[in-house]
């Protein structure tokens, strides 16, 4: 029971993660939907980047165990940084920015999320923390924006 759930986490449970987003859509909290949309495809997008120029190769391929049955796994992606864990870093803390106790909650299920990659042989530990950081520093970095251009066009009324 408990390998499928630690199965379950790691495929499947970054998917709930955005939920809460249709509830704040139609509780009317759009820009709280857009901003945390753009923290998620940045950090996607950041996490990428760093895989490719920095090529590490995932735990059960230096083991040289069987690869697990995780979602889009594929044996020649790099492992470094764990882009599940960046996007869902970025979703609960864009959130939590905002909404504390749903951005709390959400941020324990994206680190339940990289646990559960660490797990199953597809992330090392700081494949994670990699992920923590990049998902972090997205959500801080496009509430900084929106922060700013708010300001802005407060100004010019």
């Amino acid at each position: 029971m408990s390998d499928l759930l630690i199965l379950f986490s790691a495929k499947y449970l970054i998917f709930f993660l955005f939920l809460p987003l249709i509830y704040f859509w139609f509780r009317g909290e759009r820009k709280l939907v857009f901003c945390t949309l753009a923290s998620v495809l940045l950090a996607e997008v950041l996490a990428l980047l760093v895989e490719a120029l920095f090529p590490t190769p995932r735990p059960f391929v230096v083991f040289g165990i069987a690869p697990p049955p995780v979602f889009f796994l594929r044996v020649q992606t790099g492992s470094f940084p764990s882009g599940h864990t960046a996007v869902g870093v970025a979703l609960a803390v864009s959130v939590m920015l905002k909404r504390k106790i749903w951005g709390r909650f959400l941020l324990l299920l994206a680190l339940i999320v990289g646990v559960a990659r660490v797990l199953t042989s597809a992330h090392f530990w700081w494949d994670i923390l990699g992920g923590i950081v990049i998902g972090w520093l997205c959500a801080h970095l496009v509430n900084r924006i929106h922060q700013a251009k708010s300001a802005k066009l407060q100004c010019k009324v």
